[in-house]
């Protein structure tokens, strides 16, 4: 199936067409589903898809999506050659700021930390920006301007040639504690080859250190949680209006602009139930667990750790032993997602910061 469309109503509408087909005494058979649509699928639509397909009997789908198609354009030259006749590689340095900066076209309440961030860029030492996931981090430095480029993780091994092709006057690595050795490899190079650019490094509240450590006298900036007030202006002009729809926003997003803008997305284009029930605030989490642990494994814990309502260190090896995964590995894992503001340990309990 190929669709442009939404992709489960299409294949409603498939369905009809087969059990037509079938109840004409048509006998094919349906073995494999292969799925591609042009749209972006949340998690929620994919599961919404994979359950239609088992209480129907139908095959459980590979579905490639929107995300799929982009990340394979991005990774296979010779895919991209194929299908768009762009020859070339990639640019591991680029001016345009990391995506979520796209989602929102103005800044709100951010004053003080763009004007602290500009000023830290324009000194010869390097800077930490620092705040949790969501915050706002990627959209701030989207308003640097002069000679900023962002590095490209999926052209990493261009990032020597490309430095001494543009000389940029200052690099920005997004997230760069979940990426110590590209920031080693960014500061390395700039030693050898005596460049004079400077560096900034975007990472989360606890994990600044071993960043900082590599950077050059680093100065700090602190990215807080937006005010309910700013926040709640941001969501309106995003074009979320209901007082319900944008009480909900306000509630789960926890005063981090990012995931605003994504739930309020989801409002605007007819997601609302995924807002209600908290499921797209879920997806979040999972992918920010996903990406600390490099599994779903932390994702399990989390839920676990949820359902207890709070877990002793002994309840965390329990779950540890459960998921397969070394008690000391799992605490690590915590320790990194409560710096991201997503747990709480109060004494020897871990706990799942509310709204979660």
């Amino acid at each position: 199936m190929v669709t442009t469309g939404d992709a489960l109503d299409n294949l409603k509408s498939s369905h009809r067409t087969w059990k037509k087909c079938w109840d004409a005494g048509e006998t094919f058979r349906l073995d494999l589903l292969v799925m591609i649509t042009s749209r972006s699928l949340s998690d929620s639509k994919r599961r919404n898809i994979e359950a239609y397909c088992r209480t129907n009997s139908l095959p459980v789908p590979r579905i490639y999506a929107r995300q799929w198609l982009v990340e394979s354009l991005r990774r296979d030259p010779d895919l991209r050659f194929e299908l768009t006749g762009v020859e070339g590689r990639l640019e591991a340095l680029t001016t345009k700021a990391p995506e979520p900066s796209s989602s929102i076209t103005a800044l709100f309440g951010r004053d003080e930390e763009l004007d602290h961030l500009r000023a830290a860029v324009t000194l010869t030492t390097d800077v930490s920006l620092v705040g949790v996931p969501g915050v706002g981090k990627s959209r701030l430095l989207a308003e640097l301007e002069g000679g900023v480029h962002f590095i490209d993780r999926l052209a990493r091994d261009h990032l020597a040639d490309d430095l001494f092709a543009i000389d940029p006057t200052t690099v920005v690595l997004d997230d760069a504690h979940l990426d110590q050795e590209l920031l080693e490899q960014l500061v390395r190079i700039r030693s050898k080859e005596r460049f004079s650019f400077t560096i900034v490094a975007a990472t989360w509240p606890g994990t600044e250190a071993p960043v900082e450590a590599l950077l050059n006298k680093p100065t700090r900036v602190e990215v807080d949680r937006l005010a309910r007030a700013a926040l709640d202006q941001m969501i309106q002009a995003l074009g979320v209006h209901g007082v319900h729809a944008r009480s909900l926003v306000l509630e789960q997003s926890d005063g981090r602009p990012g995931w605003a803008a994504i739930l309020s997305r989801l409002v605007i284009n007819g997601a609302g139930d995924d807002l209600a029930t908290g499921q797209s605030l879920l997806d979040q989490v999972a992918g920010l667990a996903t990406a600390i642990a490099g599994s779903p494994v932390l994702n399990d814990a989390l839920a676990c750790i949820a359902a207890l309502g709070a877990a002793s260190l002994e309840d965390i090896e329990i779950i540890a032993s459960h998921a397969g995964v070394p008690y000391a590995d799992l605490i690590a894992w915590l320790e990194v997602t409560a710096q991201g503001g997503l747990v709480e340990r109060t004494s020897d309990k871990w706990s799942v910061l509310a709204p979660l």
